[in-house]
């Protein structure tokens, strides 16, 4: 609505992918960490389902985390937030370029109207 041109197909992906995503902010997957810190402990370390806060955990490590003083809070804050935001560029280029087939599929889907290109549509309708 904005530009006097069309949208390129990776402008129309992106439109779509930000449309359909759903993860944590990086402030948010930080505070699940943080209360799961707190919560659990050193010897009892969580995992998580979301790969892109798997990561970032991991990369800071868990003990590190239970380790943090409130001088080296702010550094292993700003470590995190920025490994999870790595990681969700990563994931969302994966979506963009074809190479996460489930997304991938998915965006396909809402773009064509819940038919992936190369299947039949719905009984009864009509094939030119």
């Amino acid at each position: 609505m904005t530009t006097h041109r069309p949208p390129t197909i990776a402008a129309i992906r992106k439109a779509a992918l930000d449309e359909t995503k759903n993860s944590l902010t990086a402030e948010d997957a930080w505070q699940i960490v943080i209360d799961d810190v707190h919560k659990h402990g050193i010897y009892k370390e969580q995992f998580y389902g979301d790969a892109r806060l798997e990561n970032a955990k991991r990369t800071i490590g868990w003990q590190e985390l239970c380790d943090m003083t409130g001088e080296s809070r702010r550094v292993v804050r700003a470590q995190f937030i920025r490994a999870y935001e790595s990681y969700d560029f990563k994931e969302d280029d994966k979506a963009l370029n074809g190479k996460k087939e489930e997304v991938n599929n998915e965006l396909l889907s809402k773009l064509f109207g819940g038919v992936l290109p190369g299947e039949r549509a719905a009984e009864g309708a009509v094939e030119r």
